[in-house]
């Protein structure tokens, strides 16, 4: 399985509960077939902290910064947010709780086709 780089809204390293337009930080994790691997903690200016409000800018902002990343994982997303994400070739997981949890989940269900042989 290749690995692939997941871009998770928590503050913590712990629970994901932010919306993506109030997220500040993105905790990096490189999933492989036998778990993820954490890789750093990623700030953000978050279309909330941008002043920009819900705009392309801010969202240009959030992307640009996780454009390394195949997928996010927020509690929430607005439908002009999620279309803009998915218009940049990055997936979008709606999901809040424990990290870990939500990590193992999208190992179970094989979320990504290299995942599928």
């Amino acid at each position: 399985m290749a690995t692939h780089r997941i871009a998770f809204a928590s503050r913590d390293r712990k629970t994901v509960g932010d919306h993506f337009g109030f997220a500040d930080f993105y905790q990096i994790i490189d999933l492989g077939k036998d778990g993820g691997v954490w890789i750093e903690a990623r700030e953000v200016v978050s279309p909330r902290r941008s002043g920009e409000g819900h705009g392309i800018n801010a969202f240009a902002r959030v992307v640009e910064a996780l454009s390394d990343c195949e997928a996010i994982v927020v509690a929430k997303i607005g439908p002009e947010a999620a279309q803009y994400v998915m218009r940049n070739h990055i997936r979008i997981f709606s999901a809040s709780g424990n990290m870990q949890d939500i990590l193992n989940n999208i190992l179970q269900k094989k979320f990504f086709k290299s995942e599928a042989k």
